[in-house]
């Protein structure tokens, strides 16, 4: 059909011009009689060679440009052409007289002002060039899916589900005449492929001799449009002069558009008062004329669920009645449960059996494997988003859905991902809205929280809102994770039981917007998937046992809750990319400046929180400086004021700690168990004064396991550990390094010294040096608890001067400052009191009662 039409309009072209050129004689008598004494006082001149040059530069160049957005004018190019033709005929083959350019005549060339015809032809046609080589360099770099429906069997991304359908069709079309009109309908939910399927039906049809005509009732906005619109429509496409007056007839009188009161004035006129015959007797001769035409015409109706209930009604109307014609095959695309309740709201009848009255035969889009639908949503987003991503967009659509059992079971729960995403256009706005808003941060998030937010935003709007809107009223923390919150309430057998505050908020909006118990269950089932986590299962992801390789990144860690909803990391975090680089660097100098710099930024907790729930470690580097960085991030100032950050023993103690078996722990990546012990011992010989944070380590393993059962040791001895911590007691006192709490936690730790002659001269000698003068009075003075009373460490002194006298001795030989006075006062009252205790107010000694 589509040649045929091509053939017409050559045949038109042809025929034009023919007449054309035929009346250029005509044109030309025209032009000697009016024109000519006119022309002929026209003088060429510089000015106006200049002035041309200008109109033609400045009009070049306008048009150059509006070639670019410009659609090119067919009947205005055919005037174009014609002019065109007959310029040329009066410059090379006739006797006027043109005026030419004045430069031209100097030089000797033929060039006429009017020879601008030319250009402005040449120009015109330009505009077509985008039409025969268009650019598609626009079309390949689109970030985007379009939600186009497709045109031909190799763009179906389901592997050819819609042949077996487009082939029925054709099979009912090509083997059936029917004396009245046939209406073939496609059932199918919004987005399944219904537009599709008619695209590459008619694709095939266009290669016949049938009438392909594509109707569009949702374009007009009411009956009388709607029946009008659908004559015109088919008067279009048959192009029979008599058959489409008799249309235009039919249709008029069918929305009864003549004037009544000219109908009247008309029928007193003889010559023009012929009888009108009846719409069954026009119905007839159209009829009629159609078998003559011996074509069937195939009218394709789509979007028929577009339509508001009384437009679909007249559709059936018109399909059943008003065009009830010979010949003609209705193929009508709808979804029947939309349909159904349209027409029940109109019409009275049952409407399941009013539209079987319409619908001849109706076929169903054929059933696809649900894995389809999730591998074409995997391909398509990997596309979109890079081949990077894809073991986390893998993992994400494979493991929806964990279950708890399955979890302690080591079973890979199955996916629910098509559950809730059923088509492909479905699939496509899914992958839009990730590309869109999570592009910046794609390795900082977790794959299965993201495609499940997004699927609530999505299908369940309102529930995502309620997320982030009512984080406070519906989510609680602890330990680092959110939560959903609970009350408790009695039920009618006075039994307590535990009520999710966000599922009766779900409740509420599912009522209010009147969606369905499938869909409820269903967004109750995402919300509960994203952060309805029992202590029991949080203590599985803290042992490093979590299959999800970024459960760290979860929306349900709190400080990853918000770039889920506002798309961007916040400057208070670091992102995976610039941490994955940290922690595989090398260079030590370079780790200790980024970690400087982050604290700097206020990165200060975040890499505490990494560092911390970093477990499962790749490689011996990435272990090894994972404890490096530790160290130093323990040791450094903190951002909040003046202190140093530490870390957590015990999680420090874990990641070090060892059971024997070398697949199990970080003996994996070393050959022998003391070249592990090798690396810790350099690890902790590289520690920085004040050794706080590697004091508290070794106290902590001198205590034993946190649990036995488990079998864990710390790679270092009894006596390596108590070694090491006597050398850096020594190294504090000799460094002369302040009596702070430092110093009294190596104190404390080496008190099994206090025997050696070697530790009770170092203590005395440190205690008592002069650069400790302040130190030295409140050391030996201690406060009962609960009471205003002080007494004096009477047991201390004895084991670092051996007796009181020698104590007392020392005092007598200590020079007498106001600090001392006061302490010898205190000390010889208290004495006096037979070391019990007294109430003093301190004038001197920083003493503060607690």
């Amino acid at each position: 059909m589509k040649d045929e039409i091509k053939i017409d309009k050559v045949i038109k072209f042809f025929v034009l011009t023919f007449i054309a050129i035929l009346s250029f004689g005509i044109f030309d008598y025209i032009i000697e009689i009016k024109f000519i004494n006119y022309l002929s006082k026209i003088k060429s001149s510089y000015i106006l060679d200049f002035i041309f040059s200008i109109i033609l530069i400045v009009y070049s160049c306008s048009q150059v440009n509006s070639c670019k957005t410009s659609y090119p004018n067919q009947k205005k190019t055919f005037i174009l052409f014609l002019i065109t033709l007959y310029y040329s005929h009066l410059r090379f083959f006739s006797d006027f007289q043109l005026l030419p350019l004045e430069l031209a005549k100097y030089f000797g060339y033929d060039l006429f002002y009017a020879d601008i015809i030319y250009l402005i032809l040449f120009l015109n046609l330009g505009n077509y060039i985008k039409i025969f080589f268009p650019n598609n360099s626009k079309l390949k770099s689109k970030t985007l899916l379009e939600d186009n429906a497709i045109e031909d069997f190799d763009q179906d991304l389901l592997g050819n589900s819609l042949k077996p359908l487009v082939d029925k069709l054709n099979s009912i079309v090509d083997h059936n005449n029917f004396q009245k009109a046939f209406t073939i309908g496609i059932n199918s939910e919004w987005g399944t492929g219904k537009t599709s399927t008619l695209n590459l039906l008619k694709r095939g049809l266009e290669k016949t001799k049938h009438i392909i005509i594509e109707y569009n009732p949702w374009m007009g906005f009411d009956k009388k449009v709607l029946i009008e619109d659908f004559f015109n429509t088919l008067s279009e496409h048959i192009e029979q002069d008599g058959l489409n007056q008799d249309l235009d007839e039919y249709s008029n009188r069918l929305l009864s558009t003549q004037n009544s009161l000219l109908k009247d004035f008309i029928s007193y006129i003889p010559f023009f008062n012929e009888k009108t015959p009846s719409l069954e007797n026009l119905f007839k001769l159209i009829n009629k004329k159609l078998e003559l035409l011996n074509q069937k015409i195939i009218i394709i109706i789509d979007d028929v669920d577009r339509l508001d209930n009384k437009e679909i009604f007249e559709i059936l109307k018109l399909i059943r009645n008003s065009a009830n014609f010979t010949n003609i095959f209705f193929i009508v695309a709808y979804d029947r449960s939309y349909v159904n309740n349209s027409i029940d709201n109109v019409n009275h009848f049952h409407e399941r059996n009013y539209l079987d009255k319409i619908i001849n035969i109706e076929l169903s889009l054929p059933y696809f494997d649900p894995v389809l639908l999730k591998n074409t949503f995997k391909n398509l987003l990997i596309e979109k988003i890079g081949p990077e991503y894809i073991d986390k967009v893998s993992y994400a659509i494979n493991n929806g859905f964990i279950d708890i059992d399955d979890l302690f079971r080591f079973r890979k729960a199955q996916s629910n991902f098509t559950q809730v995403i059923s088509n492909l256009r479905e699939v496509k706005k899914l992958v839009n809205s990730i590309v869109i808003n999570y592009k910046n941060i794609f390795s900082d998030i977790n794959f299965s929280d993201m495609i499940y937010l997004e699927i609530l935003k999505l299908k369940y709007p309102s529930i995502y809102r309620l997320i982030y809107t009512q984080k406070e009223k519906i989510l609680a923390e602890n330990k680092g994770y959110l939560f959903l919150k609970t009350r408790k309430e009695k039920d009618k057998d006075g039994k307590e039981k535990e009520i999710k505050i966000v599922e009766e908020l779900i409740e509420n909006i599912f009522l209010k917007e009147k969606i369905g118990q499938e869909d409820k269950q269903m967004a109750i089932a995402i919300v509960n998937y994203l952060f309805d986590y029992s202590e029991l299962t949080r203590s599985v992801f803290d042992s490093g046992y979590s299959s999800d390789p970024d459960k760290l990144l979860s929306v349900d860690q709190a400080n990853k809750f918000e770039r889920y909803f506002a798309n961007v990391i916040f400057e208070i975090n670091i992102s995976e990319s610039d941490f994955k680089t940290f922690i595989q660097t090398s260079e030590d100098q370079e780790r200790d400046a980024t970690i400087k710099k982050w604290i700097t930024e206020g990165k200060e907790d975040d890499l505490k929180y990494r560092l911390e729930t970093l477990k499962n470690f790749s490689n011996r580097e990435e272990f090894e400086n994972t404890l490096k960085s530790i160290l130093v991030f323990a040791q450094s100032k903190s951002n909040k004021g003046d202190f140093l950050i530490g870390f957590d023993t015990r999680n420090l103690r874990d990641k070090i700690e060892i059971n024997g078996q070398p697949e199990d722990t970080q003996l994996r990546f070393y050959s022998t168990p003391n070249e592990y012990k090798d690396f810790i011992n350099q690890l902790l010989n590289s520690s920085l004064p004040p050794h706080r944070l590697e004091r508290e380590l070794l106290i902590s393993a001198l205590n034993g396991p946190y649990d036995p059962k488990y079998g864990m040791e710390f790679p270092l001895n009894k006596e390596e550990m108590q070694k090491r911590l006597e050398q850096w007691f020594y190294e504090h006192i000799e460094n002369k390094r302040p009596m702070d709490w430092d110093f009294w936690g190596f104190y404390h730790s080496t008190k099994h010294l206090n025997s050696t002659e070697k530790y009770q001269t170092t203590l005395r000698d440190y205690i008592t040096n002069e650069f400790n003068r302040k130190e030295f009075t409140l050391v030996f003075i201690e406060q009962i608890p609960f009471e205003k009373l002080i007494i004096i460490r009477k047991e201390f002194i004895e084991k670092l001067f051996g007796t009181i006298e020698n104590f007392e001795l020392y005092l007598d030989k200590v020079d007498v400052t106001d600090l001392t006075k006061e302490f010898k006062d205190i000390y010889y009252k208290i004495k006096e009191n037979n070391w019990l205790g007294i109430n003093h107010k301190f004038q001197n000694i920083p003493f503060v009662y607690q």
